[in-house]
């Protein structure tokens, strides 16, 4: 479990807004799970 996190954290932290084409599926977990959106308005 811990391993995961680090992982994700890590991914977090190179892609926040979770744009990369690898960053994709989790993009669509962050926004189901959590109901987070990723707006482009800033």
């Amino acid at each position: 479990m811990r391993r995961a996190r680090i992982a994700a954290m890590s991914i977090f932290a190179a892609d926040p807004r979770l744009e990369f084409v690898e960053s994709q599926h989790f993009r669509r977990l962050v926004v189901e799970q959590e109901g987070r959106t990723f707006s482009n308005v800033s």
